[in-house]
């Protein structure tokens, strides 16, 4: 008798694998910012950001996911930025 081998549908992601890949992502929209052990300086944050055309910079830390968070200037517009470990810089919904 012949048996199924059609895939289980309930199938668990292997080790090292994650069932949703922005598991550890913050942010807006599709653009997301990634956790993950951040080797950026305060002053190369600030220039990331700044390199964007964010000006006035400020209250610049990194959080609890090691992402760099800043208040920052924008088309005549306060905003919040955010930079990961890969130098993005998203600008974050308020």
């Amino acid at each position: 008798m012949a048996q199924s081998t059609a895939p289980s549908t309930n199938a668990t992601p292997s080790a090292g694998t994650s069932a949703n890949p922005n598991a550890n992502a913050t942010g807006a929209g599709n653009a997301l910012l990634e956790s993950g052990a951040n080797s950026f300086t305060e002053g190369q944050a600030r220039h990331r950001i700044e390199d964007r055309g964010y000006t006035n910079v400020d209250q610049l830390h990194k959080d609890q996911n090691s992402i760099w968070q800043a208040e920052a200037m924008k088309d005549g517009r306060r905003v919040r930025v955010g930079v990961d470990f890969r130098g993005n810089v998203i600008e974050e919904n308020r």
